[in-house]
């Protein structure tokens, strides 16, 4: 639709627009001082650069005004753009499922659930957040793993190889599973073994995958020290999201009993109606409600809870999903005035050790808390106010 383009995904469309017209992945708002002149990885390579590429097709140069990119008419267009994934995702689960479910039947139910649940989801879609690029690489080097594993052809170890790098610089956290995945297909190249394969042709397929994704990330990883100096694939983020997921191991046993009504689908709030594990209120999310810290949208708090980000004020901070970015911003701002170089990496970088150690100190409320989030995960309709 020709919606704004909210959120997060408003970075995406910063680092899109200034690759459109000026070449430079930066994040820097369009039209203010400076906005090109600090390099960023903060968001990784791959959406941004499509939707860069794709509208070198379909816009003219002259399509300078940002306000139309994120508000206004090309809104829509730049949208459509999604369209490529959908087709791209759908036919790589098809490949997918013909290969694991083999009958037509399942298969055609296989699809039908992926449309009506992922590709036809308006979050995913109607978007430019990365879950719909991460979602359908991630489908491709599934495919082409299993087919490598049936083929044993050096090619198609290749191709799994450079998608997976491609999975890599979409969302930066799968990284660290190519080594492992790399891993069980020796082992199940091993434990599966075809005439004229030996352990040297295994080694052989393993090294070409990780050729391949080497040879995909490694321009990006070289960029990012040569500018930033970080040999990470994005830095400046991960310390925020495993932040606020810790602060979420600390939710009451109300917030966590309500929460799976809030993020439920509809039958499932009926079949809880009436129990102390339905009866969400509208007004839980509003300030000295039972859901407050989980509620980042409107509500009569939101400017409030905003102003704590601004002034680098975490104890002012009034949910889960701003403390964290006031926390950043304090950090930020007291190692740039003490002159610590690239304060915005050492601000981050600070933020995970403080994260991973809440979460390696209190691991059964962590684990509770994911029961919920993965809950989360499905398809929903929450009853706080929508974003404004």
């Amino acid at each position: 639709t020709g919606d704004s383009i909210k959120g997060d995904a408003t970075q995406n469309l910063r680092i899109a627009y200034n690759l459109f017209h000026h070449g430079s992945f930066a994040l820097g708002a369009p039209g203010t001082p400076g906005a090109l002149d600090a390099p960023t990885s903060f968001r990784e390579p791959v959406p941004p650069a499509f939707v860069a590429t794709y509208l070198k097709l379909v816009l003219p140069a002259n399509a300078t005004d940002f306000d139309a990119w994120h508000y206004g008419p090309y809104a829509r267009l730049i949208k459509l753009g999604n369209l490529a994934w959908v087709f791209a995702g759908l036919l790589g689960f098809w490949a997918l499922s013909a290969r694991v479910l083999r009958h037509p039947g399942w298969v055609a139910l296989a699809l039908m659930l992926a449309y009506t649940y992922f590709f036809h989801n308006p979050n995913t879609v109607n978007s430019l957040y990365t879950e719909l690029h991460a979602g359908v690489l991630l489908i491709w080097a599934c495919a082409l793993l299993l087919l490598t594993l049936d083929t044993r052809h050096m090619k198609h170890a290749l191709l799994a190889g450079a998608v997976m790098g491609l999975l890599c610089l979409t969302k930066s956290v799968y990284q660290g599973a190519v080594p492992l995945t790399v891993l069980l297909v020796f082992a199940a190249c091993g434990l599966v073994p075809r005439r004229g394969t030996d352990r040297r042709e295994i080694v052989r397929l393993g090294g070409a995958m990780l050729l391949a994704f080497a040879l995909v990330i490694t321009p990006w990883i070289v960029r990012n020290q040569v500018q930033l100096n970080s040999t990470e694939v994005s830095a400046g983020r991960s310390g925020y999201v495993m932040f606020k997921r810790s602060l979420m191991d600390q939710m009451n046993p109300t917030e966590f009993r309500l929460g799976f009504d809030l993020y439920g689908p509809d039958a499932y709030r009926a079949w809880v109606k009436d129990t102390p594990w339905g009866m969400v209120l509208p007004d839980d999310g509003m300030k000295g409600g039972r859901l407050q810290r989980m509620n980042p949208y409107k509500s009569d708090f939101q400017e409030e809870d905003n102003r704590s980000i601004a002034l680098g004020r975490p104890d002012l901070s009034l949910t889960f999903y701003r403390k964290p970015a006031a926390l950043y911003q304090q950090l930020r701002q007291s190692l740039a005035d003490a002159r610590v170089p690239h304060p915005e990496l050492v601000a981050d970088r600070i933020m995970q050790r403080q994260a991973l150690a809440g979460m390696l100190s209190h691991p059964l409320d962590h684990a509770r808390v994911s029961l919920l989030l993965f809950w989360r995960g499905w398809p929903s309709r929450s009853k706080l106010p929508p974003p404004s």
